[in-house]
């Protein structure tokens, strides 16, 4: 990672965390789009079950399934 996006990326994450936390804080099931290294995932509640959106496989419009 170059250093510019270095920076953003801690300027960025109390600003993350504080996001993340206020909009899963009662999250059970969360599909993270775009997982990359997974920055994102020491966020998310401690029960709650995350997978990657390429993981998900989607039937009509009310019902997923996780594919392994």
């Amino acid at each position: 990672m170059d250093q510019g996006m270095q920076d953003y990326e801690r300027q960025m994450l109390p600003l993350k965390e504080e996001l993340i936390r206020k909009t899963t804080q009662n999250a059970q099931h969360i599909v993270e789009i775009g997982v990359g290294t997974g920055v994102n995932l020491q966020f998310y509640p401690p029960n709650a079950q995350v997978c990657d959106a390429r993981s998900i496989a989607v039937y009509g419009s009310t019902q997923a399934h996780v594919v392994n």
